[in-house]
């Protein structure tokens, strides 16, 4: 895969994770509310946002908790195209 590509499905990852933190904080959610709901340490959820390193389950229980509006939530998993 060509670098370009790789730094592309970096930059998304990022911006996706931006966007769950910035939810969680505008609907007054701190990182221990994530950790609860992941059974998870403070710490371990501080880790997930820092290194994006979520799983497909814990991403689908942060947006079933976060309710984002859908469009939104679209526009950041959708692809872009070139």
């Amino acid at each position: 895969m060509p670098r370009v590509l790789l730094r592309e499905k970096e930059y998304q990852l990022q911006d996706f994770v931006r966007f769950l933190r910035d939810e969680m904080r505008h609907k007054g959610f701190y990182d221990k509310d994530v950790a609860d709901w992941l059974g998870i340490t403070q710490q371990g959820a501080n880790k997930k946002f820092k290194s994006g390193s979520f799983k497909l389950k814990e991403i689908l229980i942060l947006i079933d908790r976060l309710n984002p509006d859908d469009e939104e939530l679209l526009k950041r998993i959708r692809r872009k195209k070139k």
